[in-house]
């Protein structure tokens, strides 16, 4: 009886985890355009990565932070800026001054991040230590967007 349970348990555990598929990826981080992936690569849930660019009014980096959450969609962590001026997102929100500018905090949640390439802005996706020139692919004012596709169990 002893020998029965303890397979059943066993059986449980092993259909639990071969129903996650591996259980460690959200699925993919893709940069997408006219129907068609420019760059992919696997991400994992809750895995961090960021949008740089140079803001095409204020002549500075801005770096938009966003984390991959389990459920395909992404969740944006905060801006951090380093000029300060009219239509510069703090209103309320806690925001901390750091060695790579003002650090706003933010938590919203995103089917996916729409954006217009500019090549004097030099979009750059950094993720992983990679640093990804998003106009490379793109004409000025081409749309794109960046998004995740979730992984499908085996």
């Amino acid at each position: 009886m002893k020998r029965a349970a303890r397979l059943c348990r066993w059986l449980a555990f092993a259909l639990t985890l071969a129903g996650r598929g591996d259980g460690i990826h959200a699925g993919r981080l893709e940069i997408v355009a006219r129907g068609h992936i420019f760059w992919t690569s696997p991400i994992q849930d809750e895995e961090a990565f960021e949008v740089a660019y140079i803001h095409s009014r204020e002549f500075s980096v801005w770096v938009q932070h966003f984390r991959a959450e389990p459920d395909g969609l992404i969740r944006q962590t905060g801006s951090t800026f380093q000029a300060f001026g009219a239509g510069m997102p703090l209103g309320s929100a806690p925001a901390a001054l750091g060695r790579d500018g003002l650090t706003v905090t933010v938590d919203s949640r995103l089917a996916d991040i729409r954006m217009m390439n500019w090549r004097l802005s030099q979009i750059e996706l950094r993720y992983r230590g990679q640093h990804v020139a998003v106009g490379q692919w793109f004409e000025d004012f081409e749309p794109f967007q960046i998004r995740l596709s979730l992984a499908r169990s085996q």
